[in-house]
């Protein structure tokens, strides 16, 4: 990717911030921001928690800029660090997010049947993905969450994780298949 007007922007953007160029960093935050506060509320539910967490994913980059060595783009490092510190978060205060109706239907490619439903049904839908997503141990809702919620490819989730393509494919594959099997009087 070297040679590529934007990763040389970024890099030049990099090294004047490890020279003490904070101007710098506040160009990297408006360029990422917005994308990091996304990938924090989708993950997080909560706009206050979301903001919280996009703006520790900046200082923990901040911090460790040193770290990055440029094998992967900015943003997948930051992407990286931002799904850390949302795991970390929703493990330490215990909280479940709920996947969207449109992200389950996905799973088992049958959108227009969760999308017809009235009110009440959704609503006990709802409840039921909530604990399903609940009952799966984090590297399974990760893999979940970047595969299925970001529309990552294994290979990109697998690289932000920091695991291999195979075990992220795995993981996705067993997500499902438990989201399957807690959820199946509902895709029936």
């Amino acid at each position: 990717m070297k040679g590529h007007p934007a990763r040389e922007m970024e890099d030049t953007l990099i090294r004047r911030t490890r020279e003490g160029d904070l101007e710098a960093f506040e160009e990297l935050i408006d360029q990422y921001g917005e994308r990091i506060y996304s990938l924090s509320f989708q993950f997080l539910g909560n706009h206050a928690d979301a903001e919280d967490m996009a703006q520790e994913t900046f200082i923990q980059a901040y911090r460790n800029l040193d770290n990055f060595q440029g094998d992967s783009t900015f943003y997948t490092w930051l992407f990286r660090i931002a799904l850390n510190l949302c795991g970390n978060y929703r493990k330490k205060n215990k909280r479940v997010v709920l996947m969207a109706p449109s992200a389950l239907a996905t799973l088992n490619h049958r959108e227009e049947e969760i999308r017809g439903n009235n009110p009440h049904i959704l609503l006990e839908t709802r409840e039921a993905i909530r604990t399903a997503m609940g009952s799966l141990s984090l590297p399974l809702r990760k893999a979940l969450f970047l595969v299925v919620g970001r529309a990552l490819s294994h290979r990109e989730a697998a690289r932000i994780v920091g695991c291999a393509p195979g075990t992220m494919s795995w993981r996705v594959f067993k997500a499902r298949q438990c989201l399957r099997e807690s959820l199946a009087d509902y895709l029936d």
